[in-house]
């Protein structure tokens, strides 16, 4: 039932924005500061006036002198104030980039530049608050820290948890019969950050998901993943932080195969192997790609066609 009125819900809204009888707000003010350092890693922004400018070719900028209040501003003001207001908006992210060492200025302030974290950021399409979980890195860390410093990131705050997947991410995490994750969180999954991680580990694991919901957004969780981490890497290699970039580095490997680095379904990496064929040649003894170029094809071709004939 719920579901129908949220359907209905839906409906109505999208009816209304093809009439044009529903009225469009920027999310502008919500990803100012991204989009301010794109903007000045492009060239486009080179200082403040050009920033300020910049922010009035803006649709925030429309809407806000039309309607201020959807922006946390007084109905009441004046353009002028609202223009004011917008500055003060403008100056702030530009300052929090610069504490951040995400851009520099020169000549008392007013010239601005991109610094090569900031150029980072924006290659990787990274949020601001991810880069400051970055920054918190302090160089020792190992696989699991870093896995559970990955899903800190602002990225993954669109995940949600939901009531009817716990048992199922549970039994992921732990389960006293059936293979769990490599490295089990304590407790409970009670947070969106512990499904994301639970999620991750699940695909480099080959664990089945039974949820059909969960399976899908683990694809995204993977992708996202694999960006990130790409990006880590890049930024860890920057501070000579050795042992976390180790670790950095085996986990993105690992995200874009799909796979711990230490599994023996190495052969799903293979055009043509899925998971069934990659078990067979597990049980086989056939490990790693060694193995495989190793074994005579005829006895490779015995054990893959036991699946056929079971």
């Amino acid at each position: 039932m719920a579901n129908t009125r949220k359907s209905i819900n839906f409906q109505a809204k999208y009816c209304k924005l093809m009439s044009g009888e529903e009225l469009v707000e920027s999310s502008l003010h919500n990803h100012l500061v991204e989009h301010l350092n794109s903007e000045i890693v492009l060239g486009t922004i080179t200082d403040i006036a050009v920033a300020v400018n910049w922010l009035r070719s803006t649709f925030l900028y429309i809407r806000a002198l039309k309607n201020p209040k959807h922006y946390g501003m007084s109905p009441n003001l004046t353009q002028r104030e609202i223009e004011s207001k917008l500055q003060a908006m403008c100056m702030r992210e530009l300052h929090a980039l610069e504490k951040y060492e995400l851009i520099r200025t020169s000549n008392f302030a007013y010239v601005v530049e991109s610094t090569e974290n900031g150029k980072l950021m924006a290659r990787y399409y990274i949020a601001f608050d991810t880069m400051k979980v970055f920054m918190k890195i302090e160089g020792s860390e190992t696989l699991p820290q870093l896995l559970e410093l990955l899903t800190l990131c602002h990225e993954f705050q669109e995940v949600q948890l939901r009531r009817h997947e716990r048992p199922v991410l549970n039994a992921l995490n732990r389960h006293k019969t059936k293979e769990s994750i490599r490295f089990p969180i304590p407790g409970k999954i009670a947070t969106k950050t512990a499904k994301a991680n639970v999620l991750i580990q699940a695909v480099l694991g080959s664990l089945p998901i039974s949820d059909a919901g969960l399976q899908q957004e683990s694809v995204k969780v993977m992708r996202l993943a694999e960006r990130l981490l790409r990006g880590l890497t890049m930024y860890l290699g920057r501070k000579h932080h050795f042992n976390a970039l180790s670790s950095a580095l085996t986990l993105h490997k690992c995200s874009v195969v799909k796979m711990w680095e230490n599994s023996a379904l190495v052969s799903r990496q293979l055009p043509g192997i899925g998971p069934a064929l990659s078990a067979l040649l597990k049980s086989a003894g056939k490990n790693s790609f060694r193995d495989i170029v190793a074994t005579d094809p005829r006895t490779l071709e015995r054990v893959t066609t036991i699946l056929f004939f079971v």
